[in-house]
């Protein structure tokens, strides 16, 4: 890669950036028994984390599963980073029924746990929500990546660049975007945005345009600026997604010709 500066996000003795973007494979097995199956199928060797889309899981609501679960998947992929994600229907994910009340305290759960090192939690969540999760993770030494998804266009560059700055003022370590392209140039709006953002934050972004007109931002999107390229394993989580070895591939090509 060049030797454009990118903001860095440490965890432990692990440091990425868009230099050296984190690879994330989710995972949305609905019973414990098929996120352990899922689980088997990935080359864990290749990836950087596992995001475990909790609101696939049926037992969402029972808090000791919820705890079970965390420290299962921690025990049997030691060496991954773990993200806990509760994707509102509105924003993609399954509908679970939750109320953002228990969404949150979820959320916490999981940062008490220890056995979680990033957080999702969306931006349009309020402030007294966000905040919240903000001072747990501050306390737990958990990390903090605020989220935005849009199944059905993709934004005005000056509603994205909010997106951004709202997320470093409310204390984030990650922004993160996902949009949908309706035609190509809101693949390249989208990557504009994004090496705007990787110039005038001080905190890391991760950005793609979803679907089969986006999967250019999920190739090259690391060279404008993006610290998380998410790939699947034996099921994708949002549409484009590429397979996690194809993704660690493309990456080390487009580094070795940066």
């Amino acid at each position: 890669m060049t030797n454009r500066k990118y903001q860095k996000l440490q965890i432990g003795n692990k440091s990425y950036s868009a230099s050296r973007p984190m690879i994330c494979v989710p995972l949305t097995g609905e019973t414990t028994e098929n996120l352990v199956e899922e689980l088997q199928t990935i080359n864990l060797a290749q990836a950087d984390a596992i995001e475990w889309r909790a609101d696939h899981f049926k037992n969402l609501k029972d808090i000791q599963a919820v705890r079970q679960v965390l420290q299962i998947l921690k025990q049997k992929a030691p060496g991954c980073l773990l993200l806990f994600t509760i994707r509102s229907a509105q924003e993609g994910g399954a509908d679970r029924r939750l109320t953002d009340e228990e969404t949150i305290e979820l959320i916490l759960e999981a940062v008490h746990s220890k056995n979680t090192d990033i957080v999702d939690i969306e931006g349009r969540m309020s402030s007294e929500h966000i905040a919240a999760v903000y001072q747990k993770t501050r306390e737990c030494g958990v990390k903090m990546l605020i989220s935005h998804h849009d199944f059905s266009r993709t934004p005005a560059a000056r509603e994205m660049n909010r997106w951004g700055e709202e997320a470093e003022r409310n204390g984030a370590d990650i922004v993160k975007m996902a949009v949908m392209p309706n035609r190509k140039s809101d693949v390249l709006n989208l990557l504009g945005v994004l090496a705007e953002l990787s110039e005038k934050l001080t905190i890391c972004t991760a950005a793609m345009a979803m679907g089969p007109a986006g999967i250019a931002s999920r190739l090259v999107g690391h060279s404008f600026g993006s610290m998380m390229i998410f790939a699947s394993g034996k099921e994708s989580s949002a549409p484009g997604q590429i397979p996690l070895e194809e993704a660690r591939l493309v990456i080390d090509i487009v580094n070795k010709y940066s």
